[in-house]
């Protein structure tokens, strides 16, 4: 019916008929714009040593199976991949992302895009089986089968664990006095001496919980993984670092 109408409304002038549907697609786009997109998929790319991750989201899972939307993906995962993150934000691509929703008739939107160069380092990267979970990372390392698979292990971590930051150190000195202040106040009823022992204390079990570095290394729980890091340097005759990660996840 949409097309009968678009063809009566442009004389049965196709590419007018067209431009038609094209509008009133943008048109019913926008007002979805208000809707919350919580599903959808993470698309990655990895030649070389350059990775992109992409999370283009949807309203249903059904949705996010069709091939126009995982075509879409690929789309973005590509221009991410040749031109970096802000690529996907391009106006033609915003516009093409809005003229798929009106077609899919749900909110489609590209909710972050990144690219990742390991360059004089070592890529790592994983994709979860549910292209949910996406992760690449960065090493300072040899290029040397030790260090690919240093990687990709802690590709793997960073998917499992939901690093947020390499170590300690990057997190931003405001959260972490938000942290310390909240541990004070659930502490408060304790001892006076013991408060700022028992803050700290917690405040570092938090550090292990969201820091890479202060993990416990999913393949050795012996290990933290700055240990593991630290033996493949031994292995390798090098210092081996991590550069930088990037973790999508849907829904988070």
């Amino acid at each position: 019916m949409d097309c009968k109408k678009a063809l009566e409304a442009s004389a049965g002038n196709m590419d007018k008929a067209l431009s038609v549907l094209r509008d009133k697609g943008i048109a019913q786009a926008t007002k979805r714009e208000g809707r919350e997109a919580k599903e959808g998929l993470v698309g990655l790319k990895v030649h070389g040593q350059i990775g992109a991750l992409v999370e283009l989201n949807c309203e249903t899972d059904f949705v996010a199976r069709t091939d126009d939307f995982r075509n879409m993906l690929e789309s973005l995962k590509e221009k991410t991949f040749s031109a970096g993150e802000s690529a996907v934000n391009d106006a033609a691509v915003l516009d093409a992302i809005r003229g798929l929703s009106g077609k899919l008739g749900e909110k489609v939107q590209c909710r972050r895009a990144g690219q990742l160069d390991a360059a004089n380092g070592v890529l790592g990267s994983y994709l979860h089986s549910n292209n949910k979970i996406g992760v690449l990372v960065a090493l300072e390392a040899p290029q040397t089968e030790v260090a690919v698979q240093c990687a990709r292990d802690l590709a793997m971590q960073i998917a499992a664990s939901r690093a947020q930051f390499i170590s300690s150190k990057d997190i931003p000195a405001e959260l972490v006095e938000r942290e310390k202040q909240f541990f004070l106040e659930d502490v408060k009823n304790k001892p006076a001496n013991i408060q700022e022992k028992i803050a700290q204390g917690k405040l570092e079990k938090w550090f292990a919980e969201i820091c890479l570095l202060d993990q416990i290394f999913i393949k050795n729980e012996d290990q933290k993984v700055s240990q593991y890091l630290a033996e493949i340097g031994g292995k390798t005759g090098a210092s081996v670092k991590v550069q930088r990660f990037i973790r999508f996840e849907v829904g988070r």
